[in-house]
């Protein structure tokens, strides 16, 4: 026990020195190390969702996979119970500038507290730094290495380094029931000129074939044609699968990313009806 608490104190205190070139931490790596071996290294966990880890007075949350295709972060064919993403509240603060890393590599993205978040694909990881600079949590994240288990179906990369909130989300295809929404949306994108509006539509369970597709194009043509929206400040994306149809509505800087589409299902779990209307109407 003695020697744990040592082992503890020292990742406490090092492993932001290491951290700017690997998505490893302490032997923990997204989608290679498994629950088992986490808890050898950490301990058992606590929280409901028995993934919280305390390190010496440092929280540590890691997401696991529910089954291949599934978790968290889903998409990644990866048994049960594998790492999928690990999450560390620093133990003592650290300016973010004290890292010394070279931010032309990272995406930055700033939300409405006037945090920023600077991520990075191709190691796997993404700072979460205070607007006075300080660090508040490191994300360890599959890298743009672990792209051969990704699972067909999903798009290439997951919402890890991008991860916006959506400005309105609902849970309909049903026109009638989505027109207010849109015209909300529509005049927050006239009000905010130097913003881009991103729709992302998942289809259900059970589904038309190119279902989602189809309305998120009814989306764009309703808010040019209708809305007077500028075509070039739309940009629409079928996301895939979800248990439920779904549609996210994104305001977005310009010079910003576009989000990135999060399915949670993959194609093979998804009845796709052979004889039926397109369910938009």
């Amino acid at each position: 026990m003695k020697l744990l608490l040592v082992i503890s104190l020292t990742w406490a205190f090092d492993y932001l020195a290491y951290s700017q070139s690997s998505n490893e931490w302490r032997n923990i790596r997204p989608l290679h190390t498994t629950r088992a071996e986490v808890e050898r290294l950490l301990g058992p966990p606590s929280g409901q969702c028995k993934c919280v880890y305390e390190v010496e007075n440092e929280t540590i949350r890691i997401d696991y996979s529910s089954g291949p295709c599934k978790g968290l972060l889903s998409g990644w064919n990866v048994p049960a119970d594998t790492v999928l993403r690990v999450n560390i509240a620093p133990v003592r603060e650290q300016k973010f500038t004290e890292l010394g890393i070279d931010v032309s590599k990272y995406v930055k993205i700033t939300d409405d507290s006037f945090t920023d978040y600077y991520g990075n694909r191709d190691v796997g990881i993404r700072y979460t730094v205070s607007p006075t600079g300080i660090i508040t949590g490191i994300s360890y994240f599959p890298s743009t290495g672990d792209k051969y288990l990704r699972c067909p179906g999903f798009p290439s990369e997951d919402s890890s380094v991008i991860d916006y909130k959506p400005f309105d989300q609902y849970f309909t295809s049903m026109w009638d029931r989505s027109q207010a929404r849109l015209d909300n949306f529509a005049v927050s994108l006239q009000e905010k000129s130097d913003f881009k509006g991103h729709v992302i539509t998942y289809a259900g369970k059970r589904a038309c074939r190119g279902e989602a597709s189809a309305y998120a194009n009814r989306i764009k043509n309703y808010l040019v044609n209708e809305r007077g929206i500028g075509a070039k400040r739309l940009k629409v994306i079928d996301g895939g699968y979800r248990e439920e149809f779904t549609t996210d509505l994104f305001l977005i800087p310009s010079a910003w990313p576009a989000p990135v589409a999060s399915p949670t299902l993959p194609p093979r779990e998804v009845h796709i009806l052979k004889r039926c209307k397109k369910r938009i109407e």
